[in-house]
């Protein structure tokens, strides 16, 4: 659904009590099918069970997400979501020199990890909306008979690639 952006500057909890979330309006629009979103959402979830942001897993909540680290390690950053949030970790110098050490998969994700399982404390954990089945089971992907020309430098390559595995709009 695309729906007005809003942000938060400061979120203050003096009573424990828990943030109320801004209710979406009437006056949204579907961007995206829903089996297409879904897609999307299994493909980042794996990335956080089995990829690069595996540092921002916490206990008993499914989280999808995409870690960043730019060129030079100028940058590095972490935003992900479960069924109730979403939010993003970035570092780096406001004088773009390089960080030593850091990647979105390391200190962004682990500071995402503790900052959400605090804020997810007390409520019950859903499930992400995604498709359960495996990428392999996309119609053809590793059976594919389809193999690109390496003369053409991989031309059409990823437009046959994603009808491949999505199918045609």
């Amino acid at each position: 659904m695309k729906v007005l952006p809003y942000g938060l500057e400061k979120l203050s909890l003096e009573t424990g009590g828990s943030f109320s979330n801004r209710s979406l309006s009437s006056d949204t629009d579907r961007i995206l099918r829903s089996e297409t979103a879904n897609n999307i959402v299994y493909m980042l979830e794996k990335a956080v069970s089995n990829g690069t942001g595996k540092k921002a897993k916490f206990p008993n909540w499914e989280i999808a997400g995409k870690t960043g680290t730019t060129q030079d390690a100028r940058d590095a950053w972490f935003i992900g979501f479960t069924s109730e949030y979403i939010a993003g970790v970035w570092m780096g110098y406001d004088n773009n020199e390089p960080l030593i050490g850091v990647t979105g998969g390391g200190l962004p994700a682990e500071i995402w990890s503790l900052i959400m399982n605090k804020i997810h404390a007390d409520i019950k954990p859903q499930p992400l909306p995604k498709n359960k089945r495996k990428l392999a089971l996309f119609p053809n992907i590793i059976d594919s008979e389809y193999q690109p020309q390496i003369s053409q430098k991989g031309a059409g390559f990823i437009d046959k690639l994603l009808l491949t595995i999505f199918g045609e709009e």
